[in-house]
């Protein structure tokens, strides 16, 4: 994740690692903001599911483990 706008940690760095990584569960999303902008809703959730998927958590499980 990374903000077009961010100072402190410029987008293009993280394009780098993104590139340098040869795995295969990779992805890079790179929004408008800076380092510390509020992430827009569309970015967690991409976020979210990605991580879910890595783990193999289906939003069903989530949903129930959140509940109990």
């Amino acid at each position: 994740m990374a903000g077009e706008q961010d100072n402190m940690i410029r987008s293009h760095h993280s394009e780098d690692l993104y590139s340098a990584f040869n795995g295969e569960n990779k992805r890079l999303i790179v929004f408008e903001g800076s380092h510390n902008s509020t992430r827009p809703k569309k970015v967690l959730k991409q976020c979210y599911e990605f991580i879910n998927k890595q783990f193999g958590i289906s939003n069903i499980d989530l949903e129930i483990s959140m509940k109990q």
